[in-house]
Protein backbone atom coordinates (compact mmCIF):
# COMPACT_ATOMS: atom_id res chain seq x y z
CA UNK A 1 0.00 0.00 0.00
CA UNK A 2 0.97 3.59 -1.12
CA UNK A 3 0.88 6.72 1.03
CA UNK A 4 -1.76 8.41 -0.88
CA UNK A 5 -2.98 12.80 -0.72
CA UNK A 6 -6.22 12.53 1.68
CA UNK A 7 -8.95 14.87 1.15
CA UNK A 8 -11.93 16.29 2.46
CA UNK A 9 -15.44 15.80 0.25
CA UNK A 10 -17.67 17.20 2.72
CA UNK A 11 -18.14 18.60 5.90
CA UNK A 12 -20.93 17.84 7.53
CA UNK A 13 -22.92 19.80 11.02
CA UNK A 14 -22.96 16.59 12.83
CA UNK A 15 -20.86 12.95 13.07
CA UNK A 16 -20.58 11.08 10.24
CA UNK A 17 -21.24 7.86 11.65
CA UNK A 18 -21.02 5.38 8.75
CA UNK A 19 -20.80 5.31 5.26
CA UNK A 20 -21.00 2.99 1.89
CA UNK A 21 -19.78 3.19 -2.02
CA UNK A 22 -22.06 2.58 -4.75
CA UNK A 23 -19.07 1.62 -7.38
CA UNK A 24 -21.28 0.89 -10.45
CA UNK A 25 -22.79 4.41 -9.87
CA UNK A 26 -20.16 6.15 -8.32
CA UNK A 27 -21.61 7.32 -5.37
CA UNK A 28 -21.25 7.50 -1.57
CA UNK A 29 -23.82 7.43 1.04
CA UNK A 30 -23.24 8.01 4.52
CA UNK A 31 -25.13 8.51 8.19
CA UNK A 32 -24.89 11.99 9.59
CA UNK A 33 -27.36 11.97 12.64
CA UNK A 34 -30.97 10.70 12.11
CA UNK A 35 -30.33 11.28 8.23
CA UNK A 36 -29.20 9.31 5.38
CA UNK A 37 -27.52 11.40 2.73
CA UNK A 38 -26.10 10.73 -0.72
CA UNK A 39 -23.62 12.53 -3.33
CA UNK A 40 -21.11 11.72 -5.69
CA UNK A 41 -17.46 10.48 -5.14
CA UNK A 42 -16.55 14.23 -5.07
CA UNK A 43 -18.63 14.87 -2.38
CA UNK A 44 -20.53 16.63 -5.00
CA UNK A 45 -24.33 16.75 -5.80
CA UNK A 46 -25.26 16.35 -1.80
CA UNK A 47 -28.89 15.22 -1.55
CA UNK A 48 -30.68 14.12 1.80
CA UNK A 49 -32.53 11.06 1.43
CA UNK A 50 -36.50 11.21 2.47
CA UNK A 51 -36.30 8.22 4.83
CA UNK A 52 -37.88 8.24 8.29
CA UNK A 53 -35.22 6.71 10.83
CA UNK A 54 -36.50 6.71 14.90
CA UNK A 55 -32.89 6.13 15.39
CA UNK A 56 -29.43 6.44 14.15
CA UNK A 57 -28.32 3.67 12.00
CA UNK A 58 -25.51 1.90 13.35
CA UNK A 59 -24.16 0.17 9.84
CA UNK A 60 -25.04 1.51 6.52
CA UNK A 61 -24.73 -0.79 3.07
CA UNK A 62 -25.99 -0.07 -0.55
CA UNK A 63 -25.98 -3.04 -2.79
CA UNK A 64 -26.16 -1.61 -6.51
CA UNK A 65 -25.56 -5.16 -8.02
CA UNK A 66 -29.01 -6.05 -6.78
CA UNK A 67 -30.90 -2.86 -6.12
CA UNK A 68 -31.02 -2.12 -2.62
CA UNK A 69 -29.82 0.02 0.71
CA UNK A 70 -29.73 -1.28 3.82
CA UNK A 71 -29.14 -0.32 7.58
CA UNK A 72 -29.61 -1.26 11.00
CA UNK A 73 -31.51 0.42 14.03
CA UNK A 74 -31.72 -0.54 17.31
CA UNK A 75 -34.30 0.87 20.16
CA UNK A 76 -37.90 0.48 19.03
CA UNK A 77 -38.44 -1.58 15.62
CA UNK A 78 -34.55 -2.50 15.75
CA UNK A 79 -33.41 -4.60 13.22
CA UNK A 80 -32.30 -4.62 9.66
CA UNK A 81 -34.18 -2.25 7.12
CA UNK A 82 -34.70 -2.27 3.36
CA UNK A 83 -35.53 -0.52 0.47
CA UNK A 84 -35.42 -0.48 -3.20
CA UNK A 85 -32.50 2.17 -4.47
CA UNK A 86 -35.74 2.89 -6.93
CA UNK A 87 -37.69 4.16 -3.82
CA UNK A 88 -34.90 6.01 -1.83
CA UNK A 89 -36.01 9.81 -3.08
CA UNK A 90 -39.28 9.13 -2.99
CA UNK A 91 -40.67 10.79 0.12
CA UNK A 92 -42.74 8.69 2.51
CA UNK A 93 -42.29 5.27 1.11
CA UNK A 94 -41.91 3.06 3.72
CA UNK A 95 -38.55 0.73 4.42
CA UNK A 96 -39.34 -3.31 4.89
CA UNK A 97 -38.05 -4.43 8.45
CA UNK A 98 -36.54 -7.23 7.39
CA UNK A 99 -34.90 -8.90 10.12
CA UNK A 100 -36.18 -8.36 13.25
CA UNK A 101 -33.65 -8.75 15.91
CA UNK A 102 -31.52 -6.21 18.56
CA UNK A 103 -28.23 -6.19 18.92
CA UNK A 104 -27.80 -5.69 15.36
CA UNK A 105 -24.41 -3.37 15.08
CA UNK A 106 -23.65 -4.05 11.35
CA UNK A 107 -23.79 -5.93 8.31
CA UNK A 108 -22.41 -7.17 5.14
CA UNK A 109 -23.25 -8.76 2.34
CA UNK A 110 -21.85 -11.35 -0.98
CA UNK A 111 -24.06 -9.34 -3.40
CA UNK A 112 -22.75 -12.28 -6.13
CA UNK A 113 -24.24 -14.93 -4.29
CA UNK A 114 -27.36 -12.68 -2.71
CA UNK A 115 -26.20 -13.09 1.24
CA UNK A 116 -26.38 -10.79 3.60
CA UNK A 117 -24.23 -11.45 7.07
CA UNK A 118 -24.87 -9.88 10.60
CA UNK A 119 -24.59 -10.95 13.86
CA UNK A 120 -26.39 -9.98 17.30
CA UNK A 121 -25.41 -9.93 21.05
CA UNK A 122 -27.36 -13.40 21.06
CA UNK A 123 -25.37 -15.18 18.36
CA UNK A 124 -21.40 -16.93 19.08
CA UNK A 125 -21.52 -17.31 15.45
CA UNK A 126 -22.55 -15.06 12.68
CA UNK A 127 -26.04 -15.10 11.17
CA UNK A 128 -26.30 -15.15 7.49
CA UNK A 129 -29.67 -14.41 5.13
CA UNK A 130 -31.16 -13.84 1.96
CA UNK A 131 -31.39 -10.55 0.52
CA UNK A 132 -35.05 -10.43 1.70
CA UNK A 133 -34.06 -11.47 5.58
CA UNK A 134 -35.70 -14.48 4.65
CA UNK A 135 -33.84 -18.01 4.94
CA UNK A 136 -32.13 -17.42 7.58
CA UNK A 137 -29.45 -19.56 9.50
CA UNK A 138 -26.00 -19.69 10.96
CA UNK A 139 -22.89 -19.41 9.26
CA UNK A 140 -19.81 -21.15 10.02
CA UNK A 141 -21.85 -22.70 12.75
CA UNK A 142 -19.17 -24.65 14.27
CA UNK A 143 -17.30 -22.27 16.32
CA UNK A 144 -14.83 -23.54 18.79
CA UNK A 145 -13.73 -20.00 19.76
CA UNK A 146 -16.03 -16.77 19.33
CA UNK A 147 -15.21 -13.28 19.76
CA UNK A 148 -18.22 -11.09 18.38
CA UNK A 149 -18.44 -8.79 21.10
CA UNK A 150 -18.88 -4.89 19.85
CA UNK A 151 -18.64 -5.72 16.24
CA UNK A 152 -18.44 -2.23 14.47
CA UNK A 153 -17.57 -3.57 10.74
CA UNK A 154 -17.61 -6.67 9.14
CA UNK A 155 -16.23 -7.41 5.76
CA UNK A 156 -16.52 -10.70 3.76
CA UNK A 157 -14.27 -12.28 1.12
CA UNK A 158 -13.13 -15.82 0.04
CA UNK A 159 -16.02 -17.46 1.87
CA UNK A 160 -14.78 -15.96 5.67
CA UNK A 161 -15.58 -12.78 7.26
CA UNK A 162 -13.20 -10.55 9.10
CA UNK A 163 -14.73 -7.62 11.80
CA UNK A 164 -13.08 -5.00 14.04
CA UNK A 165 -13.83 -4.78 17.66
CA UNK A 166 -15.57 -1.33 19.63
CA UNK A 167 -12.29 0.37 21.43
CA UNK A 168 -9.96 -2.45 20.94
CA UNK A 169 -6.48 -2.63 18.68
CA UNK A 170 -7.30 -5.89 17.21
CA UNK A 171 -9.22 -7.05 14.17
CA UNK A 172 -10.60 -10.59 14.30
CA UNK A 173 -11.25 -13.14 11.31
CA UNK A 174 -12.30 -16.77 10.84
CA UNK A 175 -9.70 -19.38 10.58
CA UNK A 176 -10.72 -23.32 9.93
CA UNK A 177 -9.19 -26.51 10.23
CA UNK A 178 -11.11 -29.34 8.69
CA UNK A 179 -14.51 -28.53 9.34
CA UNK A 180 -14.19 -26.39 12.88
CA UNK A 181 -14.18 -22.36 12.60
CA UNK A 182 -12.52 -20.22 15.33
CA UNK A 183 -12.05 -16.50 15.81
CA UNK A 184 -8.51 -15.36 15.57
CA UNK A 185 -7.15 -12.09 15.83
CA UNK A 186 -4.70 -10.52 13.22
CA UNK A 187 -2.56 -7.78 12.54
CA UNK A 188 -3.29 -4.56 10.82
CA UNK A 189 -1.93 -3.61 6.96
CA UNK A 190 -2.76 -7.53 6.03
CA UNK A 191 -2.71 -9.32 2.77
CA UNK A 192 -4.71 -12.72 2.46
CA UNK A 193 -4.08 -15.01 -0.13
CA UNK A 194 -4.66 -14.29 -3.24
CA UNK A 195 -2.57 -11.49 -2.27
CA UNK A 196 -4.49 -8.97 -4.36
CA UNK A 197 -6.47 -8.47 -1.99
CA UNK A 198 -5.92 -6.22 0.78
CA UNK A 199 -7.90 -5.38 4.07
CA UNK A 200 -7.38 -2.00 5.87
CA UNK A 201 -8.19 0.09 8.65
CA UNK A 202 -8.07 3.04 10.06
CA UNK A 203 -6.43 4.46 13.16
CA UNK A 204 -5.17 2.43 15.89
CA UNK A 205 -8.43 1.55 17.25
CA UNK A 206 -9.87 -0.29 14.29
CA UNK A 207 -13.21 1.40 13.52
CA UNK A 208 -14.19 0.06 10.04
CA UNK A 209 -12.72 -2.48 7.59
CA UNK A 210 -13.59 -2.41 4.07
CA UNK A 211 -11.55 -4.71 0.92
CA UNK A 212 -10.05 -3.80 -2.41
CA UNK A 213 -10.81 -6.51 -4.50
CA UNK A 214 -13.21 -7.00 -7.86
CA UNK A 215 -15.20 -9.88 -6.04
CA UNK A 216 -16.19 -7.11 -3.32
CA UNK A 217 -17.76 -4.96 -5.91
CA UNK A 218 -18.35 -7.38 -9.01
CA UNK A 219 -19.97 -5.97 -12.24
CA UNK A 220 -23.15 -7.97 -12.72
CA UNK A 221 -23.69 -10.12 -15.14
CA UNK A 222 -26.73 -10.58 -16.85
CA UNK A 223 -28.38 -13.94 -16.27
CA UNK A 224 -31.22 -13.69 -18.89
CA UNK A 225 -30.99 -13.25 -22.05
CA UNK A 226 -32.53 -9.90 -23.94
CA UNK A 227 -36.07 -10.93 -24.43
CA UNK A 228 -38.66 -10.38 -27.45
CA UNK A 229 -35.78 -9.71 -29.97
CA UNK A 230 -37.25 -8.23 -33.27
CA UNK A 231 -35.76 -7.33 -37.09
CA UNK A 232 -37.62 -4.62 -38.85
CA UNK A 233 -36.17 -4.65 -42.41
CA UNK A 234 -35.70 -2.25 -45.44
CA UNK A 235 -34.05 -2.80 -48.57
CA UNK A 236 -30.97 -2.07 -47.06
CA UNK A 237 -31.09 -1.65 -43.38
CA UNK A 238 -32.33 -3.38 -40.35
CA UNK A 239 -33.96 -1.96 -37.16
CA UNK A 240 -32.93 -4.40 -34.53
CA UNK A 241 -34.87 -4.26 -31.17
CA UNK A 242 -35.24 -6.09 -27.87
CA UNK A 243 -35.87 -5.74 -24.10
CA UNK A 244 -32.98 -4.95 -21.46
CA UNK A 245 -32.49 -8.84 -19.78
CA UNK A 246 -35.61 -9.76 -17.13
CA UNK A 247 -34.19 -9.48 -13.63
CA UNK A 248 -35.02 -12.16 -11.09
CA UNK A 249 -37.93 -11.74 -9.21
CA UNK A 250 -35.91 -11.13 -5.71
CA UNK A 251 -34.14 -8.33 -7.43
CA UNK A 252 -34.61 -4.96 -6.70
CA UNK A 253 -36.36 -2.21 -9.46
CA UNK A 254 -32.97 -0.05 -8.94
CA UNK A 255 -30.54 -2.72 -9.43
CA UNK A 256 -27.76 -1.55 -12.20
CA UNK A 257 -29.08 -2.74 -15.55
CA UNK A 258 -26.88 -0.55 -17.74
CA UNK A 259 -26.01 -3.70 -20.03
CA UNK A 260 -23.96 -3.35 -23.75
CA UNK A 261 -25.47 -5.54 -26.09
CA UNK A 262 -23.57 -7.40 -28.86
CA UNK A 263 -24.89 -8.54 -32.08
CA UNK A 264 -24.27 -11.01 -34.25
CA UNK A 265 -26.17 -10.99 -37.71
CA UNK A 266 -25.30 -14.12 -40.01
CA UNK A 267 -26.15 -14.70 -43.31
CA UNK A 268 -25.45 -18.07 -44.52
CA UNK A 269 -21.40 -17.75 -45.45
CA UNK A 270 -20.64 -14.70 -43.15
CA UNK A 271 -21.50 -13.22 -39.67
CA UNK A 272 -21.07 -9.66 -38.43
CA UNK A 273 -20.53 -8.43 -34.71
CA UNK A 274 -22.05 -5.58 -33.49
CA UNK A 275 -21.64 -3.82 -30.06
CA UNK A 276 -23.83 -1.25 -28.97
CA UNK A 277 -25.20 0.15 -25.27
CA UNK A 278 -28.89 0.70 -26.39
CA UNK A 279 -31.79 -1.96 -27.27
CA UNK A 280 -32.29 -0.41 -30.71
CA UNK A 281 -30.05 -0.30 -32.77
CA UNK A 282 -30.11 0.06 -37.34
CA UNK A 283 -27.52 -2.13 -39.25
CA UNK A 284 -26.46 -0.15 -42.73
CA UNK A 285 -25.49 -1.64 -46.27
CA UNK A 286 -27.03 -5.07 -46.32
CA UNK A 287 -27.96 -6.57 -49.52
CA UNK A 288 -31.81 -6.64 -50.95
CA UNK A 289 -33.39 -9.51 -50.76
CA UNK A 290 -30.95 -11.82 -48.85
CA UNK A 291 -32.12 -13.41 -45.62
CA UNK A 292 -30.30 -12.48 -42.32
CA UNK A 293 -30.44 -14.48 -38.79
CA UNK A 294 -29.87 -12.29 -35.76
CA UNK A 295 -29.23 -13.11 -32.34
CA UNK A 296 -27.82 -10.77 -29.33
CA UNK A 297 -26.61 -10.73 -25.83
CA UNK A 298 -26.08 -8.48 -22.88
CA UNK A 299 -22.58 -8.59 -20.89
CA UNK A 300 -20.56 -6.14 -18.62
CA UNK A 301 -17.49 -5.67 -17.82
CA UNK A 302 -18.37 -8.77 -15.57
CA UNK A 303 -19.06 -11.18 -17.86
CA UNK A 304 -21.75 -12.58 -21.08
CA UNK A 305 -24.69 -13.29 -20.56
CA UNK A 306 -26.74 -16.32 -22.55
CA UNK A 307 -28.11 -15.40 -26.26
CA UNK A 308 -31.20 -14.40 -27.18
CA UNK A 309 -33.13 -16.32 -29.20
CA UNK A 310 -32.62 -16.33 -32.97
CA UNK A 311 -34.48 -13.90 -35.41
CA UNK A 312 -34.95 -14.66 -39.06
CA UNK A 313 -36.37 -12.35 -42.00
CA UNK A 314 -35.18 -10.95 -45.16
CA UNK A 315 -34.25 -7.84 -47.01
CA UNK A 316 -37.26 -6.13 -49.27
CA UNK A 317 -36.50 -6.79 -52.71
CA UNK A 318 -34.58 -4.11 -54.74
CA UNK A 319 -37.13 -1.32 -55.71
CA UNK A 320 -37.13 1.61 -58.02
CA UNK A 321 -39.29 3.70 -55.94
CA UNK A 322 -39.74 3.14 -52.05
CA UNK A 323 -42.90 1.31 -50.75
CA UNK A 324 -44.74 2.75 -47.87
CA UNK A 325 -47.75 2.00 -45.41
CA UNK A 326 -50.68 4.06 -44.61
CA UNK A 327 -52.56 3.33 -41.46
CA UNK A 328 -54.96 4.78 -40.03
CA UNK A 329 -55.62 5.23 -36.29
CA UNK A 330 -58.87 6.80 -34.68
CA UNK A 331 -57.17 10.45 -35.33
CA UNK A 332 -55.51 10.58 -38.24
CA UNK A 333 -54.24 8.69 -41.76
CA UNK A 334 -50.15 8.78 -41.59
CA UNK A 335 -48.15 7.52 -44.41
CA UNK A 336 -44.53 5.49 -42.52
CA UNK A 337 -41.67 3.52 -44.17
CA UNK A 338 -41.84 -0.18 -43.69
CA UNK A 339 -39.27 0.60 -40.74
CA UNK A 340 -41.82 2.02 -39.08
CA UNK A 341 -39.56 5.21 -39.42
CA UNK A 342 -40.13 8.68 -41.56
CA UNK A 343 -44.05 8.86 -40.44
CA UNK A 344 -45.93 11.49 -41.90
CA UNK A 345 -49.70 12.42 -40.65
CA UNK A 346 -51.56 13.05 -44.35
CA UNK A 347 -54.76 14.04 -42.95
CA UNK A 348 -56.95 13.67 -39.55
CA UNK A 349 -60.01 12.17 -39.33
CA UNK A 350 -62.92 11.98 -37.12
CA UNK A 351 -64.28 8.55 -37.60
CA UNK A 352 -62.86 4.99 -37.59
CA UNK A 353 -61.35 4.00 -40.87
CA UNK A 354 -62.19 0.16 -41.66
CA UNK A 355 -60.66 -0.20 -45.33
CA UNK A 356 -58.15 1.29 -47.67
CA UNK A 357 -56.69 0.85 -50.95
CA UNK A 358 -54.85 2.89 -53.44
CA UNK A 359 -55.47 3.85 -57.36
CA UNK A 360 -52.39 6.00 -59.21
CA UNK A 361 -51.84 9.00 -56.94
CA UNK A 362 -55.48 8.14 -55.08
CA UNK A 363 -55.51 6.70 -51.56
CA UNK A 364 -59.26 4.81 -51.15
CA UNK A 365 -60.86 4.59 -47.65
CA UNK A 366 -63.68 3.44 -46.17
CA UNK A 367 -65.42 4.42 -42.76
CA UNK A 368 -67.03 2.84 -39.86
CA UNK A 369 -70.70 4.71 -40.88
CA UNK A 370 -70.14 2.97 -44.45
CA UNK A 371 -68.76 6.27 -46.20
CA UNK A 372 -65.73 5.78 -48.72
CA UNK A 373 -63.31 9.12 -49.24
CA UNK A 374 -60.30 9.77 -51.93
CA UNK A 375 -58.13 11.76 -51.68
CA UNK A 376 -54.84 12.65 -53.84
CA UNK A 377 -50.91 11.20 -52.33
CA UNK A 378 -49.07 13.21 -54.11
CA UNK A 379 -51.00 16.63 -52.84
CA UNK A 380 -51.96 15.63 -49.39
CA UNK A 381 -52.59 19.14 -48.34
CA UNK A 382 -55.84 18.94 -51.48
CA UNK A 383 -59.11 18.32 -49.70
CA UNK A 384 -60.23 14.70 -49.96
CA UNK A 385 -63.34 13.99 -51.99
CA UNK A 386 -66.84 12.01 -50.61
CA UNK A 387 -67.78 9.43 -52.65
CA UNK A 388 -72.09 8.86 -52.89
CA UNK A 389 -71.61 6.01 -51.00
CA UNK A 390 -72.99 5.15 -47.50
CA UNK A 391 -73.13 1.38 -46.95
CA UNK A 392 -69.79 0.21 -47.87
CA UNK A 393 -67.91 -2.13 -46.38
CA UNK A 394 -64.78 -3.75 -47.85
CA UNK A 395 -63.35 -1.46 -50.81
CA UNK A 396 -61.18 -2.77 -53.70
CA UNK A 397 -59.85 -0.38 -57.22
CA UNK A 398 -59.05 -1.95 -60.56
CA UNK A 399 -56.04 -0.23 -61.25
CA UNK A 400 -56.69 -0.97 -64.93
CA UNK A 401 -59.91 1.04 -65.21
CA UNK A 402 -60.05 2.85 -62.14
CA UNK A 403 -63.19 1.46 -61.20
CA UNK A 404 -64.22 1.13 -57.27
CA UNK A 405 -65.52 -2.61 -56.23
CA UNK A 406 -67.35 -2.30 -52.73
CA UNK A 407 -69.78 -4.34 -50.47
CA UNK A 408 -72.50 -3.05 -49.55
CA UNK A 409 -73.11 -4.32 -45.98
CA UNK A 410 -76.97 -3.57 -46.35
CA UNK A 411 -77.62 -5.83 -49.05
CA UNK A 412 -75.01 -8.13 -48.96
CA UNK A 413 -73.96 -7.75 -52.52
CA UNK A 414 -70.39 -6.61 -54.40
CA UNK A 415 -70.67 -4.07 -56.72
CA UNK A 416 -68.36 -1.80 -58.83
CA UNK A 417 -68.44 1.72 -60.55
CA UNK A 418 -66.55 4.23 -62.17
CA UNK A 419 -66.20 7.53 -59.64
CA UNK A 420 -65.80 11.07 -61.09
CA UNK A 421 -63.35 13.49 -59.53
CA UNK A 422 -66.20 15.32 -57.38
CA UNK A 423 -67.29 11.47 -56.20
CA UNK A 424 -69.96 10.64 -58.09
CA UNK A 425 -70.63 7.37 -59.61
CA UNK A 426 -71.43 6.45 -62.87
CA UNK A 427 -72.83 2.41 -64.65
CA UNK A 428 -72.85 1.02 -61.20
CA UNK A 429 -73.18 -2.50 -61.67
CA UNK A 430 -74.12 -5.58 -59.61
CA UNK A 431 -70.99 -8.10 -59.81
CA UNK A 432 -72.26 -10.77 -57.07
CA UNK A 433 -74.13 -11.27 -54.18
CA UNK A 434 -72.13 -11.89 -51.44
CA UNK A 435 -71.78 -10.98 -47.45
CA UNK A 436 -68.43 -10.06 -48.56
CA UNK A 437 -65.78 -8.98 -44.97
CA UNK A 438 -62.30 -8.16 -47.28
CA UNK A 439 -61.67 -7.48 -51.06
CA UNK A 440 -58.39 -8.30 -53.50
CA UNK A 441 -58.28 -7.55 -57.10
CA UNK A 442 -55.79 -9.21 -60.15
CA UNK A 443 -56.46 -6.48 -62.80
CA UNK A 444 -53.37 -8.17 -64.83
CA UNK A 445 -55.92 -11.14 -65.35
CA UNK A 446 -59.34 -10.12 -64.12
CA UNK A 447 -59.99 -11.33 -61.52
CA UNK A 448 -61.92 -10.59 -58.12
CA UNK A 449 -60.94 -12.32 -54.79
CA UNK A 450 -63.10 -11.83 -51.37
CA UNK A 451 -63.50 -13.58 -48.13
CA UNK A 452 -66.35 -14.23 -46.38
CA UNK A 453 -66.24 -15.35 -42.43
CA UNK A 454 -67.02 -18.81 -43.99
CA UNK A 455 -65.37 -18.52 -47.62
CA UNK A 456 -62.61 -17.35 -49.95
CA UNK A 457 -64.26 -17.27 -53.40
CA UNK A 458 -62.76 -15.54 -57.13
CA UNK A 459 -64.62 -14.77 -60.09
CA UNK A 460 -63.85 -12.33 -62.87
CA UNK A 461 -64.36 -9.01 -62.64
CA UNK A 462 -67.69 -9.01 -63.80
CA UNK A 463 -68.69 -12.12 -61.40
CA UNK A 464 -68.22 -14.80 -64.00
CA UNK A 465 -66.44 -18.19 -63.59
CA UNK A 466 -67.19 -18.14 -59.80
CA UNK A 467 -65.15 -20.27 -57.72
CA UNK A 468 -64.39 -21.21 -54.15
CA UNK A 469 -61.17 -22.04 -52.61
CA UNK A 470 -61.86 -22.76 -49.30
CA UNK A 471 -65.30 -23.27 -47.07
CA UNK A 472 -65.15 -23.23 -43.13
CA UNK A 473 -67.45 -26.16 -41.73
CA UNK A 474 -70.28 -25.48 -39.76
CA UNK A 475 -69.92 -25.53 -35.93
CA UNK A 476 -66.43 -25.38 -35.99
CA UNK A 477 -65.78 -22.45 -34.55
CA UNK A 478 -63.36 -21.35 -37.47
CA UNK A 479 -63.44 -17.30 -39.14
CA UNK A 480 -61.56 -16.67 -42.16
CA UNK A 481 -59.75 -13.33 -41.85
CA UNK A 482 -58.76 -11.35 -44.73
CA UNK A 483 -56.56 -12.04 -47.84
CA UNK A 484 -54.44 -10.93 -50.18
CA UNK A 485 -52.48 -11.57 -53.46
CA UNK A 486 -48.82 -12.21 -53.89
CA UNK A 487 -47.90 -11.37 -57.85
CA UNK A 488 -44.72 -12.23 -57.54
CA UNK A 489 -45.25 -15.78 -56.82
CA UNK A 490 -48.88 -16.01 -58.24
CA UNK A 491 -50.46 -16.61 -54.91
CA UNK A 492 -53.12 -16.22 -52.81
CA UNK A 493 -52.90 -16.22 -48.88
CA UNK A 494 -55.50 -15.48 -46.30
CA UNK A 495 -55.85 -16.31 -42.19
CA UNK A 496 -58.71 -18.57 -40.53
CA UNK A 497 -59.11 -17.82 -37.48
CA UNK A 498 -59.20 -21.04 -35.06
CA UNK A 499 -58.84 -21.65 -31.38
CA UNK A 500 -55.56 -22.03 -31.30
CA UNK A 501 -54.70 -18.96 -33.03
CA UNK A 502 -54.40 -18.08 -36.92
CA UNK A 503 -53.76 -19.94 -39.28
CA UNK A 504 -52.22 -18.92 -42.53
CA UNK A 505 -53.39 -20.64 -46.11
CA UNK A 506 -52.08 -20.11 -49.58
CA UNK A 507 -53.62 -21.36 -52.84
CA UNK A 508 -52.62 -20.43 -56.72
CA UNK A 509 -54.50 -17.20 -58.29
CA UNK A 510 -57.06 -18.25 -59.87
CA UNK A 511 -55.18 -17.73 -63.98
CA UNK A 512 -52.26 -20.75 -62.51
CA UNK A 513 -54.54 -23.75 -62.46
CA UNK A 514 -57.57 -25.29 -63.29
CA UNK A 515 -57.32 -27.16 -60.02
CA UNK A 516 -57.12 -24.32 -57.68
CA UNK A 517 -58.51 -26.37 -54.70
CA UNK A 518 -55.83 -28.88 -54.84
CA UNK A 519 -53.19 -25.82 -54.79
CA UNK A 520 -54.80 -24.58 -50.86
CA UNK A 521 -52.22 -25.82 -48.43
CA UNK A 522 -51.53 -24.27 -44.63
CA UNK A 523 -47.91 -22.91 -44.13
CA UNK A 524 -47.79 -21.75 -40.66
CA UNK A 525 -49.94 -21.27 -36.99
CA UNK A 526 -49.84 -17.21 -35.53
CA UNK A 527 -50.56 -16.55 -31.93
CA UNK A 528 -53.11 -14.14 -32.57
CA UNK A 529 -56.42 -13.80 -32.01
CA UNK A 530 -57.05 -11.06 -34.57
CA UNK A 531 -60.90 -10.54 -36.28
CA UNK A 532 -59.84 -7.45 -38.07
CA UNK A 533 -59.33 -8.36 -42.03
CA UNK A 534 -56.42 -6.32 -42.82
CA UNK A 535 -53.77 -8.84 -44.70
CA UNK A 536 -51.51 -7.19 -47.08
CA UNK A 537 -48.11 -8.97 -49.05
CA UNK A 538 -45.32 -6.90 -50.28
CA UNK A 539 -41.61 -8.41 -51.20
CA UNK A 540 -41.85 -12.03 -49.11
CA UNK A 541 -43.59 -10.97 -46.01
CA UNK A 542 -47.08 -10.18 -44.64
CA UNK A 543 -48.67 -7.68 -42.83
CA UNK A 544 -51.50 -7.71 -40.62
CA UNK A 545 -53.32 -6.40 -37.60
CA UNK A 546 -53.24 -8.17 -34.23
CA UNK A 547 -55.93 -8.15 -31.42
CA UNK A 548 -54.10 -5.02 -30.11
CA UNK A 549 -54.32 -2.69 -33.10
CA UNK A 550 -50.79 -3.20 -33.62
CA UNK A 551 -49.07 -3.73 -37.60
CA UNK A 552 -47.44 -7.13 -37.53
CA UNK A 553 -44.78 -8.49 -40.00
CA UNK A 554 -44.06 -12.11 -41.00
CA UNK A 555 -41.99 -13.48 -44.10
CA UNK A 556 -43.37 -16.58 -45.92
CA UNK A 557 -40.19 -18.60 -44.69
CA UNK A 558 -40.23 -17.72 -40.92
CA UNK A 559 -42.92 -17.91 -37.99
CA UNK A 560 -40.43 -15.08 -36.34
CA UNK A 561 -42.61 -12.11 -36.55
CA UNK A 562 -41.99 -8.32 -36.08
CA UNK A 563 -44.49 -5.30 -34.30
CA UNK A 564 -43.98 -1.90 -35.94
CA UNK A 565 -43.19 0.93 -33.51
CA UNK A 566 -46.43 2.86 -34.03
CA UNK A 567 -47.64 3.93 -30.56
CA UNK A 568 -51.09 4.53 -31.61
CA UNK A 569 -53.53 1.56 -32.04
CA UNK A 570 -53.87 1.47 -36.11
CA UNK A 571 -57.88 -0.21 -37.44
CA UNK A 572 -56.71 -0.22 -41.25
CA UNK A 573 -53.69 -0.31 -43.90
CA UNK A 574 -52.81 -0.57 -47.12
CA UNK A 575 -49.27 -1.18 -48.51
CA UNK A 576 -48.26 1.41 -51.51
CA UNK A 577 -45.55 0.31 -54.15
CA UNK A 578 -45.81 -0.12 -58.30
CA UNK A 579 -44.94 -3.34 -58.04
CA UNK A 580 -48.19 -4.44 -55.93
CA UNK A 581 -50.21 -3.22 -59.46
CA UNK A 582 -48.18 -5.03 -62.26
CA UNK A 583 -49.25 -4.08 -65.87
CA UNK A 584 -48.16 -6.43 -68.82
Amino acid sequence: MTNETNFIIYTGSDNITSLSVDWLNNLLYFVESYQILRCDLFGENVEILPINLTSIPSDLLVDPHNGYLYWTQAGDGHGIYRMDLMDITTPDTTPDLIVAADGISTITADVSTFTLFYSNTSNTNFISTFLDGEDIQSFHADIVHSELNGITSVVYYNDRLTWAVLKRSEIYTEEYTGDIYFHSPITCRFVFEPRDAVYMCNDAVYNDLDVRHSSAQPHPVPLTSPSQLQVLFTEFTATITCHVPMKLDFVGRGAWQQWLYEIHIMTSHNTSVIDTDTTVHTVDDLSPSTTYTVKVRAYSPGGYGPWSKEFTGQTLKAAELSPYIVIATQSSLSVSSLNGEQKEEVYSVNRDIADIDWFEDSIYWSTSDGSVYYMNKSCLNDSLTKVELDTVKAIAVDWFSGMLYWVNHKHSVIYRSLVFEDGTLFDTEHVMTSSATDLAIDSMHAYLYWTTLKTVECSRLNGDNHFTYQTSPDFSGETIIGLTLNFDDDKLYWFVHTSLGLQLYQSDLAHRSVHLVATVKKLFLVNSSTMTPALHYYSNRLFWLNEYHHVVISTLSSDDIAVMPFSNEVFALGIIQSTLHPVP
